[in-house]
């Protein structure tokens, strides 16, 4: 190989580190933009599982509402959605405005998740 077939090689790797430098920049946007999104999640799960104590049974409705959904989200992990089902169990449920009612109103099943 010469110094010219070297030198004709320059702006090939040049392009090919620009597009390793865009792949690389672009995995990190899509992880920061995932990671901002749980974030998000978990800051609304706390907000409804902090309802879900009140004293107002409205706000608690609400609540255990919220976690429904959330529950139902792909951000939810695995262990975001354990944490989830241990709030319907004998700590909260007792609190539940609708006692055993679903929103659909038939029965919650015993290990039914949100």
């Amino acid at each position: 190989m010469d110094l010219d077939t070297i030198g004709q090689l320059g702006p090939i790797a040049v392009g090919l580190s620009a597009m390793v430098a865009l792949i690389v920049g672009l995995v990190a946007v899509i992880q920061k933009s995932r990671a901002d999104r749980r974030d998000q999640w978990w800051k609304r799960a706390q907000w409804a599982i902090e309802q879900t104590f009140t004293g107002d049974e409205e706000q608690q409705a609400l609540g255990f509402r919220v976690l429904q959904v959330l529950g139902d989200s792909k951000l939810a992990a695995d262990e975001e959605l354990l944490l989830l089902e241990s709030l319907t169990t004998r700590e909260i449920e007792p609190l539940a405005p609708d006692g055993e009612q679903g929103d659909d109103g038939g029965s919650r099943e015993e290990g039914d998740a949100l």
